[in-house]
């Protein structure tokens, strides 16, 4: 899984933002690692609702390699968005290893502010939703969303997530706030046809 590899096998594909800009989307490699600690450095700082904070560690190097591997395989969907040799957004999908939960898998997605608004979570989550789709076992995806992060919660409404729940002061902030979070499933079944790319 040096160099090259790849997870899961998906076909990178550029897509037009609606600013006009390009993107290439495409499966992270461990190469990949000293781009994704840069991008989560920029991201813990723009992006106050996600998990990563200032306050927190960067992942050495190693770290980051290891949890790239840890993608590999069938079971999981991690790709990247690249923008002239930089990463400037990341979502993951991954289904869950215990047995009693094998039918489960989590979310998680993040992108750089300047280009957030365009567009491009939108095509991210399609990506991750129709990987989980096409999984024989993967029926359902599940990811946390903060209360008050109401632009990605309408997003994920769009695609057809439904609240089941809520974490109350499931954060607190640096300056003491604390905030709920939202806890969010799409039904996946299989088999269900594929469809054609947005």
């Amino acid at each position: 899984m040096e160099g090259g590899a790849t997870m899961s096998a998906f076909e990178p594909m550029k897509i037009k933002l609606r600013d006009g800009r390009t993107v290439l989307i495409r499966t992270p490699t461990l190469d990949d690692a000293q781009g994704m600690r840069d991008y989560l450095d920029a991201l813990r700082v723009e992006a106050p609702h996600i998990m990563f904070s200032p306050q927190d560690e960067l992942p050495t190097l190693q770290q980051e390699r290891e949890f790239l591997a840890s993608g590999f395989g069938p079971d999981a969907l991690r790709i990247v968005a690249e923008h002239g040799g930089e990463i400037v957004a990341s979502a993951s999908v991954t289904r869950m290893k215990m047995f009693k939960t094998r039918h489960r898998s989590t979310l998680g997605i993040g992108i750089r502010a300047p280009w957030r608004g365009v567009g491009l979570g939108k095509h991210l989550m399609q990506e991750l939703i129709r990987f989980a789709r096409r999984h024989p076992e993967i029926e359902q995806i599940e990811l946390c969303v903060f209360v008050e992060n109401v632009v990605a919660h309408q997003l994920y409404e769009k695609l057809g997530f439904e609240v089941f729940g809520k974490l109350t002061a499931a954060v607190r902030h640096a300056d003491g706030r604390t905030d709920d979070e939202w806890l969010m499933r799409l039904a996946t079944p299989y088999p269900e046809p594929p469809s054609p790319r947005d």
